[in-house]
Protein backbone atom coordinates (compact mmCIF):
# COMPACT_ATOMS: atom_id res chain seq x y z
CA UNK A 1 0.00 0.00 0.00
CA UNK A 2 1.33 3.45 -0.94
CA UNK A 3 1.80 5.78 2.01
CA UNK A 4 0.12 9.16 1.80
CA UNK A 5 2.28 12.19 2.24
CA UNK A 6 1.65 15.41 4.09
CA UNK A 7 0.01 17.71 1.54
CA UNK A 8 1.32 21.14 0.62
CA UNK A 9 -1.96 22.62 1.86
CA UNK A 10 -1.47 20.97 5.27
CA UNK A 11 2.12 22.22 5.45
CA UNK A 12 1.07 25.80 4.67
CA UNK A 13 -1.76 25.75 7.22
CA UNK A 14 0.50 24.30 9.92
CA UNK A 15 3.25 26.87 9.36
CA UNK A 16 0.76 29.76 9.13
CA UNK A 17 -1.18 28.81 12.26
CA UNK A 18 2.06 28.33 14.23
CA UNK A 19 3.35 31.69 12.96
CA UNK A 20 6.60 29.98 11.96
CA UNK A 21 7.50 29.46 15.63
CA UNK A 22 8.13 26.41 17.79
CA UNK A 23 4.97 25.39 19.64
CA UNK A 24 6.82 23.97 22.66
CA UNK A 25 6.05 25.91 25.87
CA UNK A 26 8.47 28.75 26.59
CA UNK A 27 10.37 28.20 23.34
CA UNK A 28 8.69 29.97 20.41
CA UNK A 29 11.99 29.95 18.51
CA UNK A 30 11.77 31.33 15.00
CA UNK A 31 11.89 28.40 12.57
CA UNK A 32 13.45 30.07 9.57
CA UNK A 33 16.68 31.94 9.05
CA UNK A 34 17.24 35.29 7.43
CA UNK A 35 18.95 35.53 4.05
CA UNK A 36 22.45 36.95 4.09
CA UNK A 37 25.04 37.91 1.49
CA UNK A 38 26.46 34.38 1.70
CA UNK A 39 23.38 32.20 1.95
CA UNK A 40 19.68 32.06 1.21
CA UNK A 41 17.06 31.93 3.94
CA UNK A 42 16.03 28.42 4.96
CA UNK A 43 13.65 26.71 7.36
CA UNK A 44 14.72 24.70 10.40
CA UNK A 45 11.24 23.90 11.68
CA UNK A 46 10.08 20.31 11.83
CA UNK A 47 6.58 18.94 11.49
CA UNK A 48 6.20 16.41 14.27
CA UNK A 49 3.50 13.76 14.40
CA UNK A 50 1.42 14.00 17.56
CA UNK A 51 0.40 10.35 17.23
CA UNK A 52 3.62 8.75 16.02
CA UNK A 53 3.90 7.93 12.32
CA UNK A 54 5.61 4.54 12.57
CA UNK A 55 4.79 1.40 14.52
CA UNK A 56 6.86 1.46 17.69
CA UNK A 57 7.26 5.23 17.72
CA UNK A 58 6.09 7.33 20.65
CA UNK A 59 2.30 7.82 20.74
CA UNK A 60 1.65 5.62 17.65
CA UNK A 61 -1.99 4.56 17.29
CA UNK A 62 -2.61 1.44 15.24
CA UNK A 63 -6.24 2.52 14.77
CA UNK A 64 -5.25 5.73 13.00
CA UNK A 65 -5.50 5.74 9.21
CA UNK A 66 -2.64 6.97 7.01
CA UNK A 67 -4.73 10.00 6.05
CA UNK A 68 -5.37 10.87 9.72
CA UNK A 69 -1.69 10.33 10.54
CA UNK A 70 -0.54 12.96 8.03
CA UNK A 71 -3.40 15.38 8.69
CA UNK A 72 -3.07 18.90 10.08
CA UNK A 73 -4.81 17.75 13.28
CA UNK A 74 -2.01 15.23 13.96
CA UNK A 75 0.91 17.57 13.31
CA UNK A 76 2.67 20.15 15.44
CA UNK A 77 5.44 22.53 14.38
CA UNK A 78 8.56 22.33 16.54
CA UNK A 79 12.20 23.31 16.52
CA UNK A 80 14.64 20.39 15.98
CA UNK A 81 15.54 20.30 19.69
CA UNK A 82 11.95 19.87 20.91
CA UNK A 83 11.03 17.46 18.12
CA UNK A 84 13.92 15.25 19.23
CA UNK A 85 12.95 15.52 22.91
CA UNK A 86 9.31 14.50 22.43
CA UNK A 87 10.30 11.49 20.32
CA UNK A 88 12.96 10.06 22.65
CA UNK A 89 11.79 6.62 23.86
CA UNK A 90 12.46 7.58 27.49
CA UNK A 91 10.01 10.50 27.10
CA UNK A 92 7.11 8.40 25.77
CA UNK A 93 5.02 8.92 28.91
CA UNK A 94 6.08 12.51 29.54
CA UNK A 95 4.90 13.92 26.19
CA UNK A 96 1.47 12.40 25.65
CA UNK A 97 -0.97 13.00 22.80
CA UNK A 98 -3.07 15.08 25.22
CA UNK A 99 -0.09 17.25 26.18
CA UNK A 100 0.96 17.86 22.56
CA UNK A 101 -2.58 18.71 21.47
CA UNK A 102 -2.91 21.15 24.38
CA UNK A 103 0.33 22.97 23.58
CA UNK A 104 -0.55 23.12 19.87
CA UNK A 105 -3.94 24.67 20.62
CA UNK A 106 -2.45 27.13 23.14
CA UNK A 107 0.34 28.15 20.76
CA UNK A 108 -1.94 28.71 17.78
CA UNK A 109 -4.53 30.50 19.93
CA UNK A 110 -1.85 32.89 21.19
CA UNK A 111 -0.88 33.93 17.66
CA UNK A 112 -4.48 34.01 16.44
CA UNK A 113 -5.21 36.45 19.28
CA UNK A 114 -2.55 38.88 18.05
CA UNK A 115 -4.65 39.79 15.01
CA UNK A 116 -8.34 40.15 15.82
CA UNK A 117 -10.58 38.42 13.31
CA UNK A 118 -12.70 40.48 10.91
CA UNK A 119 -11.32 43.80 12.14
CA UNK A 120 -9.52 44.59 8.87
CA UNK A 121 -11.65 45.29 5.85
CA UNK A 122 -9.07 46.20 3.22
CA UNK A 123 -5.51 45.38 2.27
CA UNK A 124 -4.48 48.80 3.55
CA UNK A 125 -6.01 48.04 6.98
CA UNK A 126 -4.15 44.73 7.11
CA UNK A 127 -0.88 46.37 6.04
CA UNK A 128 -1.13 49.07 8.73
CA UNK A 129 -1.66 46.40 11.36
CA UNK A 130 0.74 43.72 10.21
CA UNK A 131 3.85 45.69 9.12
CA UNK A 132 4.77 46.65 12.72
CA UNK A 133 4.39 42.98 13.71
CA UNK A 134 6.64 41.89 10.85
CA UNK A 135 9.25 44.46 11.86
CA UNK A 136 9.08 43.23 15.45
CA UNK A 137 9.46 39.62 14.27
CA UNK A 138 12.54 40.49 12.19
CA UNK A 139 14.19 42.28 15.10
CA UNK A 140 13.81 39.32 17.49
Amino acid sequence: MQRLAITQKTIKILWANAAGRCAFPDCRDKLCTEASDNEDAYTIGEMAHICGKNIGSNRHLTTQSEKERDSYENLILLCPKHHTIIDQPENANKYSVKFLLEIKVAHESYFRGLIPCNSHHSREDVAKYIFPLIEENHSS
